[in-house]
């Protein structure tokens, strides 16, 4: 089925949210707070071996540490990235203004960058991308 738009575009479509999270932020409302979303930065796409990175946000945390376009991310703060999925779950996990060590490759060659994590903006335009 090709689905060309309008109403029912995202109709089946379903997500799920791990419950130690959906815990952690109704305590944080509950109690008054504001919930913080961690940042990366950039956008990816599933390759082999990882997650690579297809655009660099001007200014934010992956430009500030030298992330570029075209790094595959293999690891982050230790944990195996297998996908655009692994690594968007692991950055929902960490934390805003978390200091983390990403592994990347390019061109055979690996190296490790440290980054630390934004604060989700409430948006971001593709148009603030470093190609």
């Amino acid at each position: 089925m090709i689905v060309t738009g309008g109403a029912q575009a995202s109709a089946g479509v379903g997500f799920s949210v791990p419950i130690d999270e959906a815990k952690s932020v109704a305590q944080t409302l509950i109690a008054g707070g504001t919930v913080e979303h961690a940042y990366l930065g950039v956008t990816i796409t599933s390759a082999a071996g990882g997650a690579k990175v297809a655009c660099v946000v001007d200014n934010g945390p992956a430009s500030s540490a030298g992330l570029k376009q075209g790094y595959v991310i293999t690891k982050f703060d230790g944990k195996t990235i297998t996908s655009a999925d692994t690594l968007t779950a692991a950055v929902t996990q960490a934390k805003a203004g978390e200091k983390v060590t990403v592994t990347v490759r390019q061109n055979g060659s690996t190296k490790q960058i440290s980054v630390t994590l934004g604060k989700q903006p409430s948006s971001v335009s593709n148009n603030n991308c470093s190609k």
